[in-house]
């Protein structure tokens, strides 16, 4: 009897399933695979060699309630992650930009990882807004020229009376205090119906204050009061000075870097927006692509066991960089930023710079404020 394997007509019968007509190995089709061994919401994955293996302590799908647990098989939310000072990255590939959020010894952290700035969004519009120079606008995303370190209020309302609270509030460019009585006082010294009626001081300054609900407002001069009691007196109370040129700005410059901000966010804005395309425009051929290792010409050293020996020994190794290549094997995909809509089965694209630049209004240069402009500031 001659010598050779055996093998069962089941067994025969699935490796002819796997080669085509051609001899080619195919890939199969299960329904129904029932995998023993398997724990129910386990989330499978290729393990050691290959092996299709589970780790339920650290990936678990509840399907049940609909929950994914990291890091634990008892998901309390949609995703809920658990362990010791971890972390959520999100980066965008093609700019770098880095986010992240993390729970580390009792401290919940959510910023930037990238020299980008960060940015809460309400509505799809920036709420908080946080520089990579430390500015943080509230309701804006552009900052005066030089900014460093600074908190910018976009104009608001002024809020009512609240109990054991105080608010502060940009109105019309004017920074007011708000307090638990509803007293809306102007912190900023440079109420026009104040400044512009005082043409004798090199420098005025005012107060002003309102009540809502005592129906009053008060304005004071302080600088023509103080220039009166100076006169009565004959006592100097107030110095003016020269500051540095260093110091002294010029308005339509400073005003001009406001300009260019609010232009680029207007584009940017209308840059969300999106056009249809056909689909002769949306498709490009691609060249797919294979992972290879490839040796960079570097060793490093490894120690592992020699059963020969019985003891641990030293060995040089190749040190191999995982690369893309080319297969030579070309197929169609939609272009990167094309948008297929499942709904409508419409292709869409946003639109480019040069197509948003022709509808964009772009602010004028704030004029300087008269008070200003009579004491020669040009």
């Amino acid at each position: 009897m001659g010598h050779g394997n055996i093998y069962s007509s089941k067994a025969i019968r699935a490796l002819e399933q796997l080669i085509d007509s051609q001899g080619n190995i195919t890939t199969p089709t299960f329904t129904g695979l029932n995998l023993s061994g398997m724990t129910l919401g386990s989330v499978l994955f290729a393990g050691s060699g290959g092996l299709i293996s589970q780790d339920n302590a650290n990936l678990f799908w509840d399907n049940t309630n609909k929950r994914l647990g990291i890091g634990t098989p008892v998901p309390g939310y949609k995703v809920h992650i658990l362990g010791e000072g971890e972390s959520i990255v999100v980066k965008d590939v093609s700019t770098s930009a880095e986010v992240y959020m993390s729970a580390d010894n009792n401290i919940n952290s959510i910023g930037s990882l990238s020299n980008d700035p960060l940015q809460i969004m309400m509505n799809s519009q920036p709420t908080v807004y946080i520089t990579t120079t430390g500015n943080v606008g509230i309701g804006t995303t552009t900052f005066g020229a030089g900014a460093a370190k600074v908190l910018t209020l976009a104009n608001g309302t002024a809020p009512g009376a609240l109990a054991n609270t105080a608010s502060i509030v940009a109105l019309a460019g004017e920074l007011y205090g708000v307090d638990a009585a509803g007293n809306q006082t102007l912190n900023s010294p440079h109420k026009a119906e104040i400044l512009d009626q005082n043409i004798t001081s090199p420098y005025p300054w005012g107060y002003y204050a309102k009540n809502p609900y005592l129906g009053k407002e008060v304005l004071l001069d302080w600088s023509l009061l103080v220039t009166e009691v100076e006169r009565l007196s004959g006592k100097n109370f107030v110095t003016y000075r020269d500051i540095s040129i260093a110091e002294k700005r010029d308005w339509k410059t400073d005003q001009q870097i406001w300009v260019d901000a609010e232009k680029e966010k207007m584009i940017a804005e209308k840059m969300y927006e999106e056009v249809e395309v056909l689909i002769v425009d949306a498709v490009e051929l691609v060249e797919m692509q294979k992972e290879i290792e490839v040796d960079i010409g570097k060793t490093e050293t490894k120690y592992v066991f020699d059963a020969e020996i019985g003891g641990v020994k030293a060995k040089i190794m190749s040190i191999l960089e995982k690369q893309k290549v080319g297969t030579g094997k070309f197929e169609k995909q939609l272009k990167d930023g094309i948008r297929l809509d499942e709904k409508t089965g419409k292709l869409f694209r946003k639109k480019t710079r040069a197509e948003v630049l022709p509808f964009v209004v772009v602010p004028s240069i704030p004029e300087i404020p008269k008070w200003m402009r009579d004491r020669g500031v040009l």
